[in-house]
């Protein structure tokens, strides 16, 4: 049976219950998921697709992104919303504080710096 699913009652394989796999799965077409994906896994997206605005990419989030530990981006960093750092490490040199640059800065407004 080749029947295509487009839903979650509809296709070549209907499965009313839960399922476990113990290896693995390939699928060839999308995997369209409506519930929550949980992964103890690395997740690797192979993807190259480069992403030029909010919904363009190899990865689309259309909520907010929690990230517990380190994030590496490897290109550009362009956001159109704020950004605010909460860590208040001190500065006492250029290379400690909260934010660190290691290439010259330019600011097209006002800047306000408190301190010394």
């Amino acid at each position: 049976n080749t029947t295509t699913s487009t839903t979650a009652t509809s296709g070549a394989l209907i499965v009313d219950g839960g399922v476990g796999i113990a290896e693995n799965c390939n699928v060839g077409g999308n995997a369209n998921i409506t519930g929550s994906l949980d992964t103890t896994g690395v997740v690797n997206l192979n993807n190259t697709t480069t992403s030029t605005s909010s919904t363009s990419g190899a990865l689309i989030v259309d909520g907010g992104v929690g990230i517990v530990e380190n994030c590496h981006v490897g290109g550009t960093l362009d956001t159109t919303g704020v950004v605010n750092l909460n860590n208040t490490t001190t500065s006492t040199s250029s290379t400690s504080g909260a934010l660190i640059v290691d290439g010259g800065v330019g600011i097209a407004k006002n800047c306000h710096v408190r301190g010394t």
